[in-house]
């Protein structure tokens, strides 16, 4: 049974975050950051890959720092290869996994690409 609940420890705290606010997913250095609607964020001392293993399929990694939430998806720069998130954040895409892209976008986009 999947859940629809991310779990992480904080420092000194452990925190659910529910799957359907999360938007995107940021690694820099030994950091990651969860980002989540409302600008709310959590940082943690894991792996990307290990995030990556507790996120759903749906979920897509579009760079070596990033993994996005295809549900927040608001525009898509073709030209660029470049995703606006609900959030209001650009995020670069990767050529390799720009083909990739397609199988997750949401109803609506897939038809324009």
């Amino acid at each position: 049974m999947e859940s629809n609940f991310l779990v992480l420890k904080n420092r000194h705290r452990i925190v659910k975050l529910d799957l359907d606010q999360v938007t995107h997913v940021e690694v820099d250095d030994y950091l990651c950051t969860v980002y989540c609607q409302e600008s709310s964020s959590l940082l943690c001392c894991l792996p990307l890959k290990e995030i990556a293993r507790q996120l759903p399929p749906s979920f897509q990694k579009i760079n070596r720092s990033y993994i996005i939430n295809p549900n927040h998806i608001q525009e898509i720069n073709v030209r660029k290869k470049e995703i606006l998130l609900t959030c209001g954040v650009w995020l670069p895409v990767s050529r390799s996994q720009w083909k990739n892209i397609r199988e997750v976008l949401p109803e609506g986009f897939t038809n324009l690409l």
